[in-house]
C-alpha cells in the first residue's frame, strides 16, 4: 500500500450519500463507507466498505484501528445524524474530531437547550416534559401554542405541533409517557448554516440556506441556495451559528445549524458538528458555487492542511423542490425519464400512505438552478406536473 494513499472514512451509506464518494474521490481520496445493510447504495461505490451498525461504537472503533495504518485512514464523517459514533472513532483512533460531550450534547436536545439557556445563546423557551400534568402546566405558560420532538431524533419524526390540550393527551398515549422537548411554537421563516471551525479554530462560513417547509407536519417541501436574506442578516445567522458552536465546546471541524427567523432576530433550533444533508451540501452548493461544501472541508477533516481553500462563488441559484404525495397510496412512478434538464432525485418509489408525515416519506426532490429563483420555480413546477402515479 503506498503511503501517498489519503483515505476518508463516511459512515452511513444511504441514496443520498453516493454523491459524497463521488466527491472524495474526486480529490484524491480512498473511500470507506460502513452501513448495517449489506445493500446500502453507496458500497458498490466505496473503494472498501463494512457492514456495520452506524451506532455499533465498538464495531466501528475496532475496524478503523485494525485497518487505519494499513489503508492510511486520515478522518472519519458522516452526514446523517451518526455525530456520536464519529466522534467515538475519531477520539479512540487519533483521527480528528470533536469531544464526546459536544456530539452527544449535540444530540440530546435536552442537553443543548439547556447549555444554550445558560449561555444566554438565543433559542426558543422550553424544557423536558415527562407526563400529561407537566406538559399541559408547559404548554400554558407557553400561551397555549408549543412545538414537541424525541429528545434523540431526526428528520422530524416524532415531532408535531401542540394547540389543545386534546393534543397533549393523544400525544402521550401514543408516545407511551416518553420523555419529550416542548419549546414554544416560534413562527418564522426557516434558514440553514453549513460553516466550519479550522485547525486553528477559525470560523468559516460556507453557506447559508432557506427551507421551506409543510405548514402542518415537519415536511421539508423545498430550499434555496444561497439564502436570499440581505447580507446584514446572512452575518446574524453566521453569529449565531458560531456562539452556538462554542457555547457546547465545539472548536474544530463541520457544524450545521437550523435557525428560526423571528420578528426579534435568529433562534438556533438544533446543531450537529457536520455538515447538513446531502441535498444541499453536496447537491445545491455544487450547482452554485465552484466546489461543493463537502470538497472545501476534506482536508480539515483529514488534517491535509489546518485551513480551507478560497473559495469561488457564482452568481446563480439553486433550487430543489418535493414532490407532493398525490394523496393516495401508490405502486408505481411514471413520467420520470421525459423530464429534461432537470436532476431528481429518488428516494421511495412506492407508498402505503395517504400523505406525508414526516421526511422518511418523501418521495424524491427536484433540482433547477439558474439567475432567476422565480423562472427556476417555475421549471420545477413544469417538471413535477409531468410525474404521475399508479
Amino acid at each position: 500500500m503506498s503511503n501517498k494513499q489519503k483515505t476518508v472514512m463516511m459512515i452511513g451509506g444511504g441514496i443520498q450519500e453516493v454523491k459524497a464518494v463521488e466527491i472524495a474521490q474526486s480529490v484524491g481520496y480512498k473511500v470507506i463507507v460502513t452501513d448495517r445493510n449489506k445493500d446500502a447504495p453507496c458500497l458498490p461505490y466505496a473503494d472498501y466498505n463494512a457492514k456495520i451498525d452506524g451506532r455499533d461504537i465498538e464495531g466501528l472503533i475496532a475496524y478503523t484501528l485494525l485497518n487505519k495504518e494499513k489503508l492510511n485512514i486520515l478522518g472519519v464523517f458522516t452526514l446523517t445524524e451518526l455525530v456520536t459514533s464519529v466522534a467515538a472513532v475519531a477520539q479512540a483512533c487519533s483521527l480528528p474530531g470533536v469531544s464526546l460531550m459536544s456530539a452527544v450534547a449535540c444530540q440530546n436536545k435536552a442537553i443543548c437547550k439547556n447549555i444554550w439557556t445558560r449561555d444566554q445563546i438565543s433559542t426558543p423557551i422550553g424544557r423536558v416534559v415527562r407526563t400529561v400534568k407537566e406538559a399541559k402546566l408547559l404548554f400554558n405558560e407557553l400561551n397555549k401554542k408549543a412545538f414537541v420532538k424525541p429528545l434523540v431524533g431526526f428528520g422530524g419524526i416524532g415531532a408535531c405541533k401542540i394547540v389543545s390540550e386534546e393534543d397533549i393527551d393523544k400525544l402521550f398515549l401514543e408516545k407511551n409517557n416518553q420523555e419529550l422537548l416542548m419549546e414554544e411554537l416560534v413562527d418564522g421563516a426557516m434558514h440553514d448554516v453549513n460553516a466550519v471551525f479550522d485547525s486553528n479554530g477559525k470560523f468559516i462560513p460556507l453557506g447559508c440556506f432557506d427551507r421551506f417547509f409543510d405548514k402542518d407536519f415537519p415536511v421539508e417541501t423545498g430550499a434555496v441556495y444561497p439564502s436570499q436574506l440581505n447580507n446584514k442578516l446572512i452575518k446574524e445567522a453566521y453569529t449565531l451559528t458560531k456562539n452556538a458552536a462554542l457555547s457546547l465546546g465545539i472548536k474544530w471541524g463541520p457544524v450545521k445549524s437550523d435557525l428560526v427567523l423571528t420578528q426579534s432576530g435568529f433562534q438556533i433550533l438544533e446543531m450537529a458538528p457536520r455538515l447538513h444533508g446531502p441535498k444541499g451540501s453536496l447537491f445545491l452548493s455544487s450547482m452554485v458555487d465552484k466546489q461543493d461544501h463537502l470538497t472545501y472541508i476534506l482536508d480539515i477533516l483529514t488534517g491535509v492542511t489546518a485551513t480551507m481553500r478560497t473559495r469561488d462563488v457564482s452568481n446563480k441559484l439553486a433550487v430543489y423542490e418535493a414532490i407532493e404525495h398525490p394523496k393516495r397510496t401508490f405502486s408505481r412512478i411514471n413520467g420520470i425519464r421525459s423530464i429534461q434538464g432537470i436532476d431528481i432525485l429518488l428516494l421511495n418509489e412506492f407508498s402505503s400512505k395517504n400523505s406525508y408525515r414526516d421526511n422518511s416519506d418523501v418521495i424524491g426532490y427536484v433540482f433547477g438552478k439558474g439567475t432567476y429563483l422565480d423562472l427556476v420555480k417555475d421549471e420545477l413546477k413544469r417538471a413535477k406536473e409531468a410525474i404521475s402515479f399508479g
